[in-house]
């Protein structure tokens, strides 16, 4: 086996179903699908379980779930990095932070980088991106078209600057958000209602998309639809801002004991100051945020319908994801750049009405990097492009089982060296290691049993019963390291602290 390349060594030794030979049934469905159009829809830290698909006790997004009942639902899909730069890339590239360079919010992925959206492009396809890729650069990365909507790089700043330009539309805000919002580290987190939308970005994706879709397209084309919502702020319709009374918002699972076996993430949870919020202040800031949810699963749902308006359901796959979850007051955090799976797992939603079962829940382990591997593979075109992740095709129509493990990384280091924490996730089981800067000497660990303990409250690292799961998955994680190659580029970085939030 040494002779083999790193890449083929970690799919033999982590298991997946990336190799087997397509039944005849399922060539034919790929031979049928060639030159289909793709929609592929990203959320900005849309935490995986706020859908009423998941069976939320009040997340409202009948949209989404819609787009579940006439599709597959995939509830262990990952983040390749939980926390927006370097997911989107891993998305846009199909390799892990190590590999493709971006390894955090300031860093760059590099210009030049070439990404599998070329490689639609080279096939045929328009190529669209409406909305945030942040790559913190303005190259195309395959991209025939980026339509402009407002969402620069630092769109945050930008909406604070326009908000306060705009004496008519100061937005409203009750006392209870005024404190809730000023007890967030630095105020961070904070949102305004406002009855002109045009304020903010996400109301251009929208419009720039339906124009998209309005088209008379002489060709397949791949339509990237990246929304900012539902993360902060939440500068979101009135309706929506106050869809939701936080009275009748149950609190969060704010037990700090989780995370006491942690210390990177206490560490965080004390330098930034999340125990100063009340849980009076955490359903003020939930409330925010599934409104925020709300508008994002409204505008879903009106480029679903604009698919049927136009004759494109039955010639276009569908594809809902996010870049990250959100800890949304889990263990009194809110924010990302966790290996919990608040921060880690994403939602994941796939409808291509014949070519995928509708109403699945395909329970099989999915990762950023094998999105556009796996597109690729339902519409007829697949990708050699040296990859990290697989083409799950078969998989997502329900013809073959999963890989056997998905990683994601936080703290990917410059030196090359292993990253600061490593996720290894099995079907069952999910062990954390940390190390470096994470606040230890030595490397600790984390081992949850996802099935008896989904919330991650009881860590299992030092338990007899489960050692030979522990040295299991980490021999896996160590083999997942080993097969990480470096980036083709030159890392760069903007100037500025890390922005790990």
């Amino acid at each position: 086996m040494s002779s083999l390349s790193p890449l083929t060594r970690r799919r033999l030794l982590i298991g997946g179903a990336a190799t087997a030979g397509l039944t005849a049934l399922a060539a034919a469905k790929v031979a049928s699908s060639q030159g289909k159009n793709v929609l592929l829809i990203c959320a900005d830290e849309h935490r995986a379980d706020f859908l009423g698909a998941e069976g939320h006790p009040f997340a409202f997004t009948p949209r989404l779930d819609r787009l579940a009942r006439e599709g597959v639902r995939f509830p262990k899909a990952y983040a390749a990095a939980p926390v927006c730069a370097p997911a989107r890339a891993s998305v846009l590239t199909g390799l892990y932070p190590p590999e493709h360079g971006q390894l955090h919010n300031n860093y760059i992925l590099h210009e030049s980088s070439r990404t599998l959206i070329h490689a639609f492009a080279e096939r045929g396809y328009d190529t669209v991106c409406v909305g945030k890729l942040h790559t913190n650069t303005n190259g195309d990365y395959g991209f025939e078209s980026r339509p402009e909507t407002g969402m620069g790089e630092d769109h945050i700043g930008e909406i604070r600057r326009a908000l306060k330009k705009k004496r008519d539309a100061p937005g409203q805000l009750v006392e209870a958000d005024q404190g809730a919002f000023s007890r967030t580290p630095g105020g961070k987190l904070w949102g305004a209602a406002l009855d002109d939308v045009s304020l903010v970005p996400d109301e251009a994706v929208l419009q720039e998309s339906l124009r998209f879709l309005r088209k008379k397209h002489k060709r397949p084309f791949f339509l990237f639809a990246s929304f900012l919502q539902p993360h902060y702020p939440w500068t979101i319709p009135t309706k929506w801002y106050h869809h939701f009374d936080p009275k009748d918002i149950p609190p969060p699972r704010t037990d700090g004991q989780a995370l006491l076996n942690n210390p990177f993430a206490l560490q965080r949870f004390e330098r930034q100051g999340w125990g100063a919020l009340t849980p009076d202040d955490h359903r003020v800031l939930l409330a925010r945020y599934a409104g925020a949810l709300g508008w994002l699963d409204e505008n879903v749902g009106r480029l679903l319908d604009e698919l049927d308006e136009q004759g494109l359901r039955e010639d276009t796959l569908v594809v809902y994801h996010a870049d990250h979850g959100e800890m949304a007051g889990d263990k009194g955090m809110w924010l990302k750049s966790l290996l919990f799976d608040g921060a880690a797992r994403i939602p994941l939603i796939a409808r291509w009405p014949g070519v995928l079962p509708a109403g699945a829940v395909n329970d099989a382990l999915v990762n950023q990097v094998d999105l556009l591997p796996t597109i690729a593979g339902l519409v007829g075109e697949p990708l050699r492009e040296g990859a990290s992740g697989q083409d799950l095709s078969a998989t997502f129509r329900g013809e073959r089982p999963g890989p056997d493990h998905t990683f994601s990384v936080e703290g990917a280091r410059p030196d090359g060296v292993a990253p600061d924490a490593l996720m290894v996730r099995s079907p069952r089981h999910k062990l954390n290691v940390y190390r470096g800067r994470f606040g230890a000497d030595e490397p600790f660990g984390e081992l949850y049993d996802l099935q008896e303990d989904p919330f991650e409250e009881h860590n299992l690292h030092d338990d007899p019963a489960l050692a030979d799961t522990r040295a299991a998955l980490g021999a896996v994680g160590e083999v997942f390291l080993a097969s990480l190659r470096a980036p083709k580029h030159e890392l760069a970085k903007r100037d500025g602290p890390i922005d790990d939030d």
